[in-house]
């Protein structure tokens, strides 16, 4: 049993590639963020940023801003910042969730080139808020 168990971790454990197109991912949503968004910064959390992650896991990213107010015009901004963005696909700002939350996907082949051999999948991104001010 303890053999079978280790060798499905190791299976469904993320690579160093995976690791590095998340990490592109983060960069990428930090660019857009920092383009418009003066103190804001962006962490990932959740499963991938934990070790738990599945490989269809989803990315979940967080936007903190120390500032006061005016969150919702900046989270509207971001879904306008995204949506001209060539790599993001189906850029929706859901307010009416207990915690409101920007969703989009990415082909990961539009992030990085992808390794020989791989099939490009679709990374699905959900980016939360924390205000901080």
């Amino acid at each position: 049993l303890g053999g079978g168990l280790l060798g499905f971790v190791r299976s469904v454990a993320p690579t160093q590639w995976d690791k590095d197109i998340r990490t592109a991912l983060l960069e990428r949503v930090a660019a857009c963020v920092e383009s418009f968004w003066d103190g804001a910064s962006v962490e990932m959390y959740g499963s991938f940023s934990t070790r738990v992650a599945l490989p269809d896991s989803d990315v979940d990213l967080v936007v903190s801003d120390p500032s006061e107010g005016g969150i919702e015009e900046r989270r509207k901004g971001l879904v306008d910042v995204l949506s001209g963005q060539h790599w993001c696909n189906g850029v929706v700002l859901i307010e009416t969730a207990s915690v409101p939350v920007v969703k989009f996907e990415v082909a990961e082949s539009a992030l990085m080139p992808l390794p020989e051999g791989r099939a490009g999948a679709t990374l699905h991104v959900d980016v939360t808020f924390c205000c901080l001010g």
